[in-house]
């Protein structure tokens, strides 16, 4: 995650290289790596289906428990 640290909320990205890879992530970042992009952004230029899904579904089951207090 310390790659990501310069965005608001960098675990989309984390995950999405986990997923991916790194050059990967970096590519639908913007590639510099510095610049700060929207999570909406950043998830509409992942061009593989099942790294998007794998990001949505993560994001989606921790905002279920974090609403619920449990995160």
């Amino acid at each position: 995650m310390e790659h990501w640290t310069h965005q608001s909320d960098p675990i989309p990205f984390a995950l999405a290289e986990y997923n991916a890879g790194a050059s990967r992530a970096q590519r639908w970042s913007g590639g510099n790596g510095v610049a700060e992009i929207p999570e909406s952004q950043f998830l509409q230029k992942i061009d593989f289906p099942a790294t998007r899904r794998y990001v949505e579904s993560i994001i989606d089951r921790y905002e279920f428990y974090r609403r619920r207090g449990r995160m």
